[in-house]
């Protein structure tokens, strides 16, 4: 469980940095690296509190990851000083959410097929993290567009 925490953190931590260079010229903000970092180790690891593991995943992926793509989208906008639109910021926050959220359960599938570490945990699953991921990057965007200036 805690390397597959580790390395969803490198994951995210690279994905900021991604994020942070395709849109922006400016210095990275490693306070704000260190953040997004944390926050996924601590998002990955918390389906582990929940008695009910399918809860538990649902939340491990509204908060780990619909929402917290959603925060490090706010954060590369934060600290670039970048002029954006609450619906802009909304909108393109949901889009790279969602596409983030079908590019890392590909990387489960192939985990799976090289692997023998076990993914899935009902037949459904793929499409319920999906719709989870969708519906934490709603979330966020509703909430984080809030404390935009503009």
């Amino acid at each position: 469980m805690w390397i597959f925490s580790f390395l969803t953190a490198l994951l995210f931590s690279i994905t900021y940095i991604a994020i942070f260079k395709f849109i922006t010229t400016e210095k990275i903000n490693l306070k704000y690296l260190f953040l997004v970092a944390v926050l996924s180790f601590s998002f990955s690891t918390i389906s582990i509190f929940f008695t009910e593991l399918e809860f538990g995943n649902r939340i491990q992926h509204a908060v780990g990851g619909g929402f917290l793509v959603v925060l490090m989208l706010f954060l590369v906008v934060r600290n670039a000083k970048l002029d954006i639109t609450k619906v802009q910021f909304f909108l393109f926050g949901v889009m790279l959410a969602t596409t983030l959220g079908v590019f890392y359960e590909l990387l489960e599938m192939l985990g799976e097929f090289s692997t023998n570490i076990v993914f899935q945990t009902g037949i459904y699953d793929t499409w319920l993290d999906l719709l989870s991921n969708t519906a934490g990057a709603f979330i966020g965007g509703a909430v984080l567009s809030l404390f935009l200036k503009k």
